[in-house]
């Protein structure tokens, strides 16, 4: 399940080096900035998956040196706590966690200022974040060790 989130991630997902693409109305570089702490909002599966009936809270924190902190509640319980390292090219977001796995997809990104959309790389699942300040104190107080 960690992988179907990652970045749900996490996941984190990603921007410690602020990567660029082209504004098409200026010509000018934007800034795809995604550092900084965000909760998921929500999911859309476009292809065969189900999560049942488990309430699922995400938030993952993307640190500006390249790592990233996820934490993840599925369900009733605790929650699980996920860290790894986060790339950006262009607006192209992938990832490892810290045992060496890669993310389970790679993913397209778009972002605002109090959004972040990823978009997994087959198309299958797009999952949005809102930018929230800091990650709640109740999940700190609920983690699962």
């Amino acid at each position: 399940m960690k992988k179907f989130f990652a970045f749900a991630i996490v996941v984190l997902t990603v921007l410690g080096t602020a990567s660029c693409r082209k504004n098409n109305l200026s010509g000018e570089k934007e800034v795809l900035d995604i550092v900084g702490v965000w909760e998921l909002s929500a999911i859309d599966i476009t292809k065969a998956a189900t999560l049942g009936d488990e309430t699922v809270n995400v938030y993952v924190d993307f640190a500006p040196d390249n790592s990233f902190t996820l934490y993840q509640l599925l369900g009733e319980g605790r929650y699980s706590v996920y860290t790894g390292s986060w790339t950006l090219s262009g607006d192209y977001l992938f990832g490892n966690y810290s045992d060496g796995s890669n993310w389970a997809s790679s993913y397209t990104i778009t972002v605002s200022k109090v959004a972040l959309v990823l978009t997994t790389s087959d198309g299958s699942q797009i999952t949005t974040y809102r930018r929230i300040d800091e990650v709640p104190a109740s999940v700190f107080e609920n983690i699962k060790y």
